[in-house]
């Protein structure tokens, strides 16, 4: 297995020595720069995994290198460190695209966890992006009680009236009298093929069936529906008797799930 390769950046030939000591008795290849400018030319050359930054330099300073960085190899993790524990730098630094910084003296301990956990979050990105997208089939509106409000079909091999849809309601039905008896319940569910996604409003639910692999990024977007349902149609859903009209223009609440299809 390929070392992961770190890169530091740091005017100070002594800061670089100690970082390279700590991190490849870690079992990490090393690369060194004293300036930005040959840190983008390392970068060019070699597959980096992260990059230590200190944010003091001549001529370009950390936080000027960061923006370069970041514009040319944004999914490369870049952790500053700086000289002052300072919250503002902190905010600064995370807003341009830093994953952490960490606070000179850097002690051995605090070095490596910060290394491990932008590797960490590197691989899950790069894991998630090699996900199979969601594709929704079927979405569904429902009450407490598990009455649809609104439902759209962008699949023709499920029927409203089939089996396939019967047992696929059950499963829904099923997780919603389990949210409202004891708080919660499993919200990814596998049926045959087809995954079932349930996410619960304040008094309402919304389901999805479909298909593929990126689970946890739909669910964001699931999330962002619920809360514009609930602002857009609190008071529709609460007084709701039935009638379906009143959903009409819903599909236009469910356009960023719908949107994934392409």
């Amino acid at each position: 297995m390929a070392l992961k390769k770190i890169l530091i950046v740091d005017d100070e030939a002594g800061i670089r020595k100690m970082f390279r000591r700590h991190l490849e008795r870690a079992g990490y290849e090393v690369f060194e720069g004293e300036s930005c400018v040959r840190s983008i030319q390392i970068l060019k050359q070699h597959e980096i995994d992260l990059i230590l930054m200190d944010i003091i330099m001549p001529k370009i300073d950390g936080i000027h290198c960061l923006g370069r960085v970041k514009k040319h190899f944004q999914n490369i993790p870049v952790i500053m460190v700086t000289g002052v524990d300072n919250v503002q730098t902190g905010v600064e630094v995370m807003k341009k695209g830093a994953f952490d910084y960490i606070v000179k003296p850097v002690n051995k301990i605090d070095l490596l966890n910060a290394v491990k956990n932008g590797i960490k979050a590197k691989e899950l990105k790069e894991r998630e992006e090699r996900l199979e997208p969601f594709k929704v089939h079927y979405i569904m509106l429902l009450d407490n009680t598990s009455i649809v409000m609104y439902h759209k079909n962008l699949d023709p091999n499920i029927e409203m009236d089939g089996d396939l849809f019967g047992s696929m309601f059950s499963v829904i039905k099923t997780f919603i009298k389990d949210t409202l008896q004891v708080g919660g319940g499993l919200k990814n569910i596998e049926h045959g093929d087809y995954k079932i996604l349930v996410e619960d409003g304040p008094n309402f639910f919304i389901a999805v069936i479909g298909t593929g692999e990126d689970i946890i990024r739909f669910r964001e977007k699931m999330k962002n529906v619920v809360n514009k349902i609930n602002n857009d149609y609190r008071v529709i859903i609460a007084d709701w008797n039935g009638d379906m009209s009143k959903f009409k223009d819903m599909e236009q609440e469910f356009k960023e799930l719908i949107m994934e299809n392409g």
